[in-house]
């Protein structure tokens, strides 16, 4: 059996472009690949939080399915949003972020 798809815990981080919809979604651009990555938000409290973020820098928490061979990131469900507030010019500040905690 060959492995296509992998399935795990982990964070993004993004320009928030787009928030809302029918069912609560957000669209990042994402820091890594520069590609835009449409993301299940649990529900509407969250969307209203990005909502106000928009066009800001998020890091955004929760499962994603990655294509095994290339790494991109196929899907994402989101479980929270991290307290990162950064720049994609400074990338580091991710981590500072997390180790000023």
């Amino acid at each position: 059996i060959k492995m296509t798809k992998i399935k795990s815990m982990t964070t993004i981080h993004g320009e928030v472009i787009w928030v809302g919809g029918s069912t609560p979604t957000v669209t990042l651009k994402l820091f890594t690949t520069g590609k835009q990555l449409s993301v299940r938000l649990p529900n509407k409290e969250l969307a209203t939080e990005l909502a106000k973020r928009l066009y800001d820098f998020v890091g955004i928490k929760g499962s994603a399915v990655v294509e095994y061979e290339t790494g991109d990131i196929v899907s994402f469900d989101a479980t929270g949003i991290t307290a990162y507030k950064g720049t994609r010019s400074d990338p580091a500040s991710i981590f500072m972020s997390a180790s000023s905690r």
